[in-house]
């Protein structure tokens, strides 16, 4: 036997459940010391396996509960974790874990004193159920909500299928699903509507099942599509209804008191979690608004900045096209064309605007703009893609520009791509020190500068776009159309 035993093993569950002790010790690494022999009884898997690899704890966990399991790992509390095991029969295993600390003198995390007991009794596993679920939902981005809260439905309601639907103005939007085709199910949705007319915030959910279904439209529409039985989740926050959780069953489904509750519990919990996501929204929204207007207020200090951001936005997409970049970073991309001077809101006037060549102290003041820019937008989650494209624009490929002297492949390529676009934009446009370039001419000092200042296969892909006669399209309904509606600051 590896280890000690440190105790005799006490199930917290109904008694004659499988209970098993395990001490897992994280410093200096990770090692299992010590495991029930019994632990095959519960996980389906000999002690053996797990001393063979500790990680095998948190593997034979279902998926979705792994990151519970992180997490107490970092700070145990001594809490209860109810946790699915999978054995490799497939057969899935509730199983209800409690985590203890230990600590060394200093009060540092040495490791973990688990238990683990099988839940054997059904109204207990699905309490426990409930309180994970809705433990989970605390940690969830905005722009995951609907998702997080379809899959916990999904989980504590044990269906087969789950569409989230959102409310507005009494009509019915899909927004996600699982285990159902949005299209095969057009009948029910179109059963769905008229109901959210008529749903009070205060209605916790709709139960559709033998044998009342068989009566009903929404019973014809669910055996038209395949369901036996289906529960309408409403999720509804200071009367606000905001969305629809549609749970589907393929068989007629045990609906207890107990789950009902469950359900009903969970939607208003998750009722909350969307306002909270639509708020957050809001707030991004008001946050990028603030952005695009202090962006037009640099268009009435500098009329070149303005027609200059305009421009580059069309050949930075075309040319990242041909690069073969991804939609989203396209995106980023042209969001970072777009903006790219922004950070010269903090440049003073008299620089900004001399008419002349730039002093060496002048110039350390204007190549903080790249900085300034970064610092505008990173709080906006929507622009964060493309804040490090702002502050790298001015890097060279040689490691020789600013703000960090990166070279190479350590700047990014989108960054290279809007270093390679703005330059050739600003040698083609008027500018009070000095005048226009031809395009040629602009193009011909691209091609010297390929190795130095900038990417040779950016300038590459750049030639072959600007010779196919592709021109750059300023009024790009994705970004000028946010631009042209921003307010101005005064």
């Amino acid at each position: 036997m590896k280890g000690h035993c440190l105790a005799k093993s006490t199930g917290r569950g109904t008694p004659g459940a499988t209970a098993i002790r395990y001490l897992l010790r994280l410093v200096p690494s990770l090692k299992l010391e010590y495991i029930d022999a019994s632990a095959h009884s519960l996980t389906g898997r000999p002690a053996e396996a797990f001393y063979k690899n500790a990680r095998l704890l948190i593997q034979s966990l279902h998926p979705d509960d792994r990151a519970a399991m992180q997490r107490e790992f970092h700070c145990p509390s001594g809490a209860l974790l109810t946790l699915r095991w999978l054995r490799p029969d497939g057969s899935v295993i509730w199983s209800e874990h409690r985590l203890t600390a230990l600590l060394d003198p200093l009060g540092r995390l040495t490791g973990i004193d688990g238990e683990a007991c099988e839940l054997v009794n059904g109204s207990s596993a699905l309490l426990r159920r409930m309180a994970r679920t809705t433990g989970e939902l605390r940690f969830i981005p905005g722009s995951g909500a609907g998702r997080s809260i379809g899959r916990s439905l999904m989980d504590l309601s044990e269906a087969q299928a789950v569409m989230m639907l959102e409310v507005d103005r009494n009509r019915l939007a899909p927004f996600w699903a699982e285990g159902v085709s949005l299209q095969d199910s057009a009948g029910l949705l179109d059963e769905l509507e008229p109901l959210a007319g008529g749903l009070a915030p205060i209605s916790q959910a709709l139960y559709f099942g033998p044998p009342f279904a068989s009566r009903s439209r929404m019973g014809a529409a669910l055996r038209q599509a395949g369901w036996q039985a289906a529960a309408v989740c409403v999720l509804a926050c200071q009367d606000r209804l905001s969305a629809l959780g549609v749970c589907l069953y393929r068989q007629p489904p045990d609906w207890s008191a107990d789950l009902q509750g469950c359900l009903a519990a969970l939607s208003q919990h998750a009722a909350v979690v969307l306002e909270n996501a639509r708020l957050r929204s809001d707030l991004e929204t008001a946050r990028l608004e603030s952005v695009l207007a202090l962006a037009r207020m640099m268009e009435a200090r500098d009329a070149y900045t303005a027609a200059h951001g305009h421009s580059m936005v069309g050949w930075c997409e075309r040319v990242a096209r041909r690069l073969g970049l991804a939609e989203e970073r396209i995106e980023s991309l042209s969001w970072a064309s777009l903006l790219h001077d922004i950070g010269k809101v903090g440049i003073p006037d008299s620089i900004l605007t001399k008419p002349a060549s730039l002093s060496a102290e002048e110039w350390t003041l204007m190549r903080q703009h790249p900085a300034i820019g970064e610092k505008i937008i990173s709080s906006i989650q929507r622009l964060q893609a493309a804040a490090p494209i702002i502050r790298a624009h001015h890097e060279h490929y040689d490691g020789n520009g600013y703000p960090q002297g990166l070279a190479g492949d350590q700047i990014p390529l989108e960054a290279r791509i809007l270093s390679v676009v703005d330059a050739f934009c600003a040698m083609i446009d008027l500018r009070v020190y000095r005048p226009a370039r031809s395009p040629r001419q602009a193009l011909e000092e691209l091609k010297r500068c390929a190795g130095s200042q900038f990417d040779p296969r950016v300038v590459r892909a750049f030639l072959e776009v600007y010779r196919e006669g592709a021109e750059a399209q300023p009024e790009d309904a994705r970004f000028t159309a946010r631009w042209n509606s921003a307010p101005g600051l005064g």
